[in-house]
């Protein structure tokens, strides 16, 4: 997220922050702070502060695509609507 300030998170709820008048997107992209969230993320190891979001998020978005599957199948017919 990059905030009217300039600071740049990885995500909304992170203290952690580098800031566009001090570094290129790209230096803050693949700099330590992006890396190491990354590494983390990837080993299965959220923050303490994912549980803010993360739950509600993926149940939102699984939500959504099946309405959106339901519906589409409901209009053109076929398609797996799980």
């Amino acid at each position: 997220a990059i905030r009217f300030d300039g600071s740049v998170t990885f995500c909304g709820y992170s203290e952690t922050r580098e800031n566009v008048k001090n570094k290129s997107l790209k230096e803050i992209w693949f700099g330590e702070i992006f890396e190491n969230a990354r590494k983390k993320m990837l080993n299965k190891k959220l923050y303490p502060h994912c549980n803010k979001c993360v739950p509600s998020d993926f149940t939102q978005k699984r939500r959504f695509r099946n309405e959106l599957i339901r519906s589409l199948s409901e209009k053109y017919g076929g398609g797996n609507s799980k």
